[in-house]
């Protein structure tokens, strides 16, 4: 019996370990993301919640940012919204298109503002493109999240790209722990 509940616990530790990896990201902006014609892939593990970076210098007519991400099909409305931090005068709009075919087809756009909010209803699942454009040339690099919000797994807010999966240190210690007590409890099992 106190075997069995050591077990268990293992078990319980196991899945609150895995339901936090499954808890929503944030991508940071590398470097100077690109427009809609090359945007930035996105790259991580699990629902991606927000996007953060630098809109760029506005005197140089930089700025825009876009990001490639997926989504995978989730019913239900989804949300952008985009914010400068702290809040200007200058403007936002979000753009989406859709990637297909290596070409970013146009979806929709906010109205300009800051905050910024775009809402549609039932996106299909595929690759998307979140483009951010701020107005006004005022020589300002404000930096900026993109709060991405909806469905979550399995068919919610994706990375693009998933590098591959490197089990967490704790991760492996549990599954270890797990194994040593089921060839205990196999070993005492069969000297009954």
């Amino acid at each position: 019996m106190k075997c069995t509940s050591i077990v268990a616990n293992f078990l319980i530790v196991g899945s609150i370990s895995a339901s936090r990896s499954a808890s929503g990201a944030i991508w940071t902006e590398v470097g100077d993301a690109g427009d809609h014609t090359n945007p930035q892939v996105t790259q991580g593990i699990g629902n991606l919640t927000q996007i953060v970076g630098s809109i760029g210098d506005l005197a140089t007519n930089d700025g825009t940012d876009a990001f490639l991400f997926a989504y995978g099909g989730a019913p239900g409305a989804v949300d952008f919204t985009a914010t400068l931090q702290p809040p200007t005068t200058i403007e936002l709009a979000i753009l989406l298109y859709r990637f297909q075919s290596g070409n970013a087809v146009f979806i929709a756009s906010s109205e300009a503002g800051n905050p910024s909010h775009l809402t549609l209803n039932d996106l299909p699942p595929g690759q998307y493109i979140a483009e951010l454009n701020a107005s006004s040339g005022q020589g300002l690099d404000p930096p900026y999240t993109i709060d991405l919000s909806g469905p979550q797994e399995p068919g919610g807010f994706l990375f693009a790209q998933s590098p591959l999966a490197t089990p967490e240190p704790m991760s492996l210690t549990i599954w270890t722990a797990l194994g040593a007590a089921l060839v205990f409890l196999r070993r005492r099992r069969e000297r009954i």
